[in-house]
């Protein structure tokens, strides 16, 4: 058998239909008007504190990833390698950073928490997942849909 014949059964026998269900519970409220939806006063000291981590892991500087006030490993991890890449393949394409573009920023924006959306997403399937194990499947169901629409989980999850 080859290598996709086992992946196949991999995702056959793990990947049960419920758990693309609770994926997508907390994937789609958060991505319904991505990136033009919000943005607040903080995202202006985030953008900068992104681009100096991933300036400073690119180049192996860790000791000078860290960033005051508020560190924000995971949040820099996902979103500014991913705001990083998007701004230098832009830049590759179209000879300017789509930064100083005001109509660029939706794609930025999405660039940005895009990531988040989908880490925040993995991770409520995996409490799913344990916790229809421990409790039962319709319980865990109930949970993961309240937890997904609770409105300030859901609020701070769609901006930066």
């Amino acid at each position: 058998m080859n290598y996709f014949g086992k992946s196949r059964e991999f995702l056959k026998k793990h990947i049960k239909p419920i758990y693309i269900l609770v994926f997508l519970i907390f994937f789609i409220p958060r991505t319904i008007s991505l990136g033009s939806d919000i943005s607040n006063y903080d995202a202006s000291y985030w953008y900068p504190r992104m681009d100096r981590f991933t300036s400073n892991l690119i180049k192996g500087e860790y000791k000078d990833t860290y960033q005051q006030y508020h560190p924000g490993v995971i949040l820099m991890l996902t979103s500014g390698t991913t705001k990083y890449a998007f701004e230098k393949l832009y830049e590759w394409k179209y000879h300017f950073n789509p930064r100083y573009i005001p109509h660029q920023f939706i794609k930025l924006q999405i660039a940005s928490i895009l990531p988040l959306i989908s880490l925040i997403s993995v991770l409520g399937t995996l409490m799913f997942f344990y916790l229809k194990n421990i409790v039962n499947t319709k319980f865990a169901l109930i949970f993961a849909v309240l937890l997904s629409l609770e409105p300030f989980f859901l609020g701070v999850s769609k901006f930066l």
